[in-house]
């Protein structure tokens, strides 16, 4: 979707629903941030079962998509950098995921240290997309706890199932780590 028609498509949007400008230009960036993830996230699936890992994928990024937007972190200036580190990181996770075996316990320290580090650090500012209100910090902050004690939680009750539990406890682990490239 071009931007000429995007913006027209807002506009029209706008006039008929008596937006401000101001909620024009966030309606505009809503949508335009939608659409850019939307295509990330298939063309990232679309590799995942090109290379015979597509469940692995799918369960990675619905996690991240429940977490990641809550919590904040690392975050690139153009979107075909995000898209090669969202890949980078994607793999990486299921590379350990494969590669390690964790038994229950270790399961267990994993979440509490990536609870840990939601509950201290989230959110994380995007200085591109700053959010000013207190209460949508605070809000976005008690979600992304949440989502990080239920991604915790479902990494514990799939345990038998040990990849999808690993896959689960990485993402969680490693978004938690990305919270730190912050000052």
């Amino acid at each position: 979707m071009s931007r000429k028609l995007l913006k027209k498509i807002i506009k029209e949007l706008a006039l008929v629903s008596g937006y401000t400008k101001d909620q024009e230009e966030q309606v505009e960036y809503t949508i335009r941030v939608l659409f850019l993830e939307i295509i990330k996230i298939i063309l990232l699936l679309f590799i995942f079962k090109i290379i015979g890992y597509f469940n692995e994928g799918l369960t990675l990024l619905i996690c991240m998509v429940l977490t990641k937007p809550f919590i904040g972190g690392y975050h690139e200036k153009t979107q075909i950098k995000c898209f090669i580190a969202t890949l980078l990181i994607a793999s990486m996770i299921i590379i350990l995921s494969i590669k390690s075996k964790l038994d229950f316990f270790s399961i267990i320290v994993l979440d509490m240290i990536s609870i840990f580090i939601v509950y201290n650090r989230a959110p994380i500012l995007n200085d591109d997309m700053p959010i000013t209100k207190l209460e949508l910090i605070n809000k976005n902050r008690r979600i992304g706890i949440t989502m990080t004690i239920l991604a915790s939680v479902i990494s514990l009750i799939v345990f038998e199932i040990a990849e999808y539990s690993e896959i689960i406890v990485w993402t969680i682990f490693i978004n938690a780590s990305l919270m730190f490239n912050k000052k």
